[in-house]
């Protein structure tokens, strides 16, 4: 389950502890360039279409969550954006 953010970046990448290093791995996984937004209670996802000012699609994951929940969310923005 991931309850924080530090647990986020863990099940992620073991080596990751920063933000950053998360919003480099979420752009990396996917070909859409998704971005995350690191929130309080969790986090958003969702990525800007090209030649457009907003995203299409974006979905937010309140802790806890599973992370297969993260990645299923990563892909549910990707696919509305591809």
């Amino acid at each position: 389950m991931i309850a924080s953010l530090e647990d986020l970046y863990h099940a992620v990448e073991p080596a990751y502890d920063t933000p950053e290093s998360l919003y480099i791995a979420v752009y990396k996984a996917t070909k859409c360039g998704a971005w995350i937004e690191v929130r309080d209670n969790g986090v958003k996802v969702g990525s800007i279409v090209e030649g457009a000012d907003e995203c299409d699609e974006t979905q937010e994951l309140t802790y806890p969550f599973k992370i297969e929940d993260f990645w299923k969310a990563l892909e549910t923005v990707e696919h509305a954006v591809i």
